[in-house]
């Protein structure tokens, strides 16, 4: 093991390329770490499932308005309705079969004037004080598809993708106890 002394610092000496890639790298994931935590720690022990259901329900009501057209479920055949949501049952989380979430996922048709289309979305989250990023930036040699989310401060983690061929949203709570795993 490499260890680096205070006075080769100060005398300007050069720090090995392993060592500023190793600080580069802790550096990144302590940061990382950080944002994940500030975006999306786990809520739901002060929000109670029925809190994070209608969460998830008024947050893709609200796209659903900023950006009209014919929104359709994940399954690409029903109709959006804020009705059936909330009949939904929840899913499994990604990566622990005793935590579930509320999710939905929407499709509508693409949009010629994308920007705008994001722009509303952004405007919308931003008038709810949602810290927003750009995921995917509008590419014109891709269809012009950009990405923008946003998380909420129950911890849903919101989706808005646009493109001139399709257009999508997502929305997913934070993951809680699976009904009979709950003590």
């Amino acid at each position: 093991m490499m260890v680096l002394k205070r006075s080769s610092l100060r005398r300007g000496k050069p720090l090995p390329l392993l060592a500023v890639v190793v600080c580069a790298a802790i550096v990144a994931v302590v940061i990382t770490k950080g944002a994940l935590r500030m975006t999306r720690s786990d809520h739901s022990v002060s929000n109670s499932p029925n809190q994070q259901k209608s969460e998830v329900v008024t947050e893709v009501d609200r796209l659903v308005e900023a950006d009209p057209g014919a929104w359709m479920f994940g399954d690409r055949a029903t109709p959006w309705s804020a009705d059936v949501a909330r009949r939904q049952d929840p899913v499994i989380c990604t990566g622990s079969a005793d935590r579930v979430q509320f999710s939905e996922v929407l499709y509508a048709s693409g949009v010629d004037r994308v920007g705008d289309s994001i722009a509303a979305v952004l405007k919308e989250w931003h008038s709810a004080g949602y810290s927003t990023q750009v995921v995917v930036p509008s590419d014109q040699s891709n269809d012009d598809f950009t990405e923008v989310a946003a998380t909420t401060e129950l911890g849903t983690v919101l989706t808005y993708s646009a493109s001139r061929t399709i257009r999508s949203i997502t929305a997913d709570s934070s993951c809680f106890p699976a009904p009979d795993h709950e003590q």
